[in-house]
């Protein structure tokens, strides 16, 4: 029963996250007016064991790049204000999938973030996508991303709450998700979609 409604959820926010436009395509000044809203730049990274390259792809421009240990990931330390679901979307350059999966304080909430193609690894390349939508506690909360094998070119992480006019939290959430198989939560939800 538990994995038919979180399904049922995942499928009605997966349905509206398909339609919804990137927060971060908005102008700046547009941006500031969404309340907690934030962007963190992927190289300023917590922990991790990729090469941040700020000199290849042109001035001020940072490439996460693979050092050679496997799996490759970056982990952000943020303190959320206020607890609930928030979007998560990612600016990426990427002339090859390179899907990546997503933890929250140690739980993987998302598969395939980063995943798709937008023509080139170089800035010129870069896209916001809405990768998904991440149920975060109040207090410090870690995201990590990871990747088995490169790396992807990730240039900046947004971070907003759901808004109820958005139709991404019409539905609650039941129980404690990370309780839950990511993999087989996102095949019944795929089912039901």
């Amino acid at each position: 029963g538990d994995y038919l409604y979180a399904a049922h959820v995942a499928a009605h926010r997966q349905e509206r996250l398909a339609k919804a436009s990137p927060l971060g395509d908005l102008p700046a000044d547009q941006q500031s007016r969404i309340a907690a809203l934030r962007i963190v730049e992927a190289e300023n990274f917590d922990r991790g064991n990729v090469l941040k390259d700020t000199t290849s792809y042109g001035d001020g421009i940072g490439v996460l790049v693979n050092r050679g240990e496997l799996p490759n990931f970056t982990e952000y330390d943020l303190v959320i204000e206020q607890g609930g679901p928030y979007r998560f979307e990612l600016r990426y350059a990427a002339a090859g999938a390179r899907p990546c999966k997503v933890y929250v304080n140690g739980h993987q909430v998302l598969n395939g973030a980063a995943g798709q193609v937008t023509g080139s690894w170089n800035p010129d390349g870069q896209k916001w996508f809405v990768e998904g939508l991440l149920d975060l506690p109040t207090g410090r909360v870690t995201i990590r991303l990871e990747q088995p094998r490169f790396f992807p070119h990730i240039d900046k992480l947004l971070l907003a709450p759901a808004l109820a006019d958005d139709g991404l939290i019409a539905i609650p959430a039941s129980g404690p998700a990370e309780a839950l198989d990511p993999e087989l939560l996102k095949q019944w939800a795929t089912y039901l979609m």
